[in-house]
């Protein structure tokens, strides 16, 4: 077997349009064409041929609970261009590292990682934590981190202004 590239990421959500708009406005990844599955969810193109696929899972799925930002748990990364505007992007939509453990809008800030480039956590309004490890260099990786998510997805989402 020789494998490429990853073809998609799913992640599993309660409040599609929450996602939906963390994805889109936050991460500004373009909403593609999805196939009339009989469940609903949304694609999003990353690149030139990877995707991520929201999934809403009303019962069955595992969340995050009522955990913060945790670095060890799982995760996947995206790369941007600059670790600077990234960082300068997210502050402007209210991301900052003096929130609270649990508020949806906390960033966590890793400037000198032990992998080797800077790192920034946040956290996705229904499903995930966002993890940014870009190098001092012009690409930065910024990784989205798979977690628990408590009940009251609606709710955060909504107080979280997404």
């Amino acid at each position: 077997m020789d494998i490429n590239i990853i073809h998609h990421v799913s992640l599993t959500v309660t409040d599609l349009e929450c996602s939906r708009a963390f994805y889109r406005d936050i991460l500004g990844l373009k909403e593609i064409q999805r196939p009339p599955f009989s469940f609903p969810g949304a694609w999003f193109g990353i690149g030139e041929s990877q995707h991520l696929h929201l999934i809403v899972n009303d019962g069955n799925a595992t969340f995050r609970g009522s955990k913060g930002i945790d670095t060890r748990d799982s995760h996947f990364a995206v790369r941007v261009e600059s670790y600077a505007r990234a960082l300068e992007f997210l502050r402007a939509h209210g991301y900052r590292e003096d929130a609270g453990e649990l508020e949806l809008k906390r960033m966590r800030l890793q400037p000198h990682a032990i992998a080797g480039f800077p790192q920034i956590y946040i956290l996705d309004p229904t499903v995930t934590l966002s993890k940014s490890t870009p190098s001092p260099s012009t690409e930065s990786p910024f990784e989205l981190s798979r977690f628990k998510q408590p009940a009251s997805a609606s709710k955060r989402c909504a107080d979280a202004g997404a």
